[in-house]
This record gives structure tokens, sequence and C-alpha cells, in this order.
């Protein structure tokens, strides 16, 4: 048997321990000494989260024939990697990437960009999908790659587009506006609750161009088995992990205030956090995602986000 394809078909499950500490974020420190008030619209968190492992995923030879051939390549890795348990391949012309594929089949990820669909057309393309064949393609090419269309959270869909102009030289306009890729991002969930991110972090992302064709796929979907269930802190436990340190501001934040004189927290949403584009993890744990307001000078107001512990000491 091609090592390759004993990477896929043995799978060791080694016998690993939850870490005795508590559990971290990981990002810059918020830290903050004004007073931290709830507001009456925020909804309770449910009493108790569940831990899961993280187990190799079990994909047949099949499944590789089947993504070999969506991309349009050969078994034979094009490219070495490192780590055993990831397999590259690419294609170039002249020199330039025309097609690539990343799989790690143990962490459930497959990343695939085929560069001449999303390269710059001279013409408007023909047979870009609608939202709705979008939608269509997206769920069709997510079961072929073992993923389950019940974990995905709907609530948490994006669209994407791509939109471009021709230059006309001999009028010296530019032509009206059409679309030369369309796709759509979903995140997965466990229990009802989502994971950050979607694609290469706990979910699926496709787009498409010309004629329906995938300009790029990225899916994350690592097998999962429950560990355990731990209590969620109480609101008065988030508030001391807050001042104690214990929450990181949120990547996606901008300019955090400095001194407010009151912080108002006004939404908190529990989340999943995985690994991302395919890396090695034992466990996956929840953590809180929390909208604050911040009041600084006057009756000035300034939104922002930071991510905390949500178990009660870690596990």
């Amino acid at each position: 048997m091609n090592s390759y394809l004993s990477v896929i078909c043995v799978l060791v499950v080694s016998s690993v321990s939850l870490p005795a500490d508590s559990f971290r974020l990981e990002g810059e420190p918020y830290r903050t000494s004004a007073p931290i008030a709830w507001s009456s619209t925020v909804s309770n968190l449910p009493a108790s989260v569940m831990v899961y492992k993280v187990l190799p995923q079990q994909f047949s030879k099949e499944w590789l024939s089947n993504v070999l051939a969506l991309a349009n390549f050969t078994k034979t890795p094009t490219q070495a990697s490192a780590d055993p348990k990831t397999m590259s391949w690419r294609y170039e012309e002249r020199g330039a990437l025309v097609r690539s594929l990343n799989l790690a089949p143990l962490y459930g990820y497959v990343n695939y960009h085929n560069y001449q669909v999303t390269g710059f057309n001279t013409n408007a393309p023909i047979g870009v999908p609608d939202r709705d064949e979008v939608d269509r393609l997206a769920m069709r090419y997510l079961q072929e790659l073992g993923g389950e269309t019940n974990e995905l959270y709907f609530q948490h869909r994006a669209g994407t587009e791509r939109k471009q102009r021709r230059f006309d030289k001999k009028t010296g306009k530019y032509s009206q506006e059409f679309v030369t890729m369309r796709g759509v991002m979903y995140s997965r969930q466990l229990d009802g609750i989502r994971f950050v991110g979607a694609g290469g972090r706990g979910g699926f992302a496709i787009d498409f161009g010309e004629g329906a064709k995938i300009a790029s796929l990225e899916l994350d979907w690592r097998r999962f088995q429950p560990y355990r269930r731990y209590s969620t802190l109480s609101r008065d436990d988030i508030v001391k992990e807050i001042m104690n340190g214990k929450a990181v501001i949120s990547a996606e934040n901008g300019e955090i205030p400095e001194n407010p004189s009151k912080l108002n927290i006004s939404k908190i949403t529990p989340l999943y956090m995985s690994q991302t584009s395919g890396n090695p993890e034992d466990f996956i744990f929840p953590f809180a995602n929390i909208e604050i307001v911040a009041v600084t000078t006057g009756t000035n107001a300034t939104t922002f986000y930071i991510d905390c512990p949500l178990i009660s000491g870690g596990p």
C-alpha cells in the first residue's frame, strides 16, 4: 500500500490527557479596572457545554479518488510535506501556478484553488451560478467530501461575490459591472453552538466561476467524540475572569477604547474554537464571545468584543 494511502486507512489514536491547567485563550489579554455591568437584554447561557475529543477522520480510498477527480489531479502528490499526514498537489503552466490542492485527511481538511477560474476575465463570464444555485451546489459538494449538512450553522451563512468591469479602448468607457465569481461560507455547529470562522476553522467555503466551475474550496471537518460536559461560568464569575485578565481581545476588533468609565455587557455568544488549516489538536473547548459597550468621555460609547473562558476552572 502506498504511504499516502496508508495515512488515510491506518488510524492511530494516541492516549492524550486533558491539560490540567485552566483553558486559556490565545490573544492579547484584555485588562480593565472599569466597573462591569450586564444589560438586561443579554440572553442566558446554556447551563452546561460539552468538551470534545478530536479523533482521526475516517475517509476511504474512494473519498481520495473523488477529491482528486474534482481537482483534476492524479494520485501521486507533486510536493512533499514535512508532516506525513498532509499531501500537496500543484500544476503550473509557464511558471505560473494554475491549480493547487492540499489535503490533511486525518484532520478532515481540504483546500483547493483553480486560479484559471479566479483570474481576471476580459469578457463577461457565462454560467456563474446565482445564489440559489450556489447553495444547492455547496450542499452537494459538502456531502461528496464527507461533511454533514445537518451540522451546518445556517444562521451564519456568508455569501461571497466578485465583480468587475471591462474597459473598451475604442470608446474609452467601462462596460456595466458583471459578476465573475460567486460563493458561500458556512460555519459548522455542535449542540447548536457554532465554530468561530468558516472553511479552514470548522466549516465549509466554496466559490464558483464561469460554467459553475469551482474556483476555490476549503473544508475543515474533523471527527469529534464527546469527552465531558462542564457547567458554564456564572455571570459574576465571567466578570471575575475579565477583571483577572483571563479574557483576550477578539481578532475582529479595531481600536479598543482606553480608560472607559464603565463597561456594559450587551451580548454573549458561546462558540467553539478549532485550529486552522488542518493543524493537529487533541480537544476543542467552548468559549464566550462578549460584546461590550464602553462608556468613555461624557456619554460617548464604543462597542468592542472580547473572548472569555466559559467553563469553570478549565477542564
